[in-house]
């Protein structure tokens, strides 16, 4: 049988450097996704306010229904 040897090795300094640069990207990642959350929940709220019922477009459509007539 082949046997096979890994030798990781890590600088203490790099380490740390690279630690403290996820830590950061992470403090982005997070207010970028409380702001995304943010924006949803105001669009819903901003939904949940409109007026029940037939909606814009299903309006829109059948308004202009009674221009479209058959020529005879």
């Amino acid at each position: 049988m082949a046997y096979t040897s890994v030798k990781i090795s890590a600088n203490s300094s790099d380490y740390q450097s690279q630690m403290k640069s996820a830590a950061a990207q992470m403090k982005v990642l997070s207010a970028e996704y409380t702001t995304a959350a943010t924006k949803a929940k105001l669009f819903g709220s901003e939904t949940d306010s409109q007026p029940q019922g037939k909606s814009r477009i299903a309006h829109s459509k059948n308004h202009g229904a009674e221009r479209h007539c058959a020529v005879k």
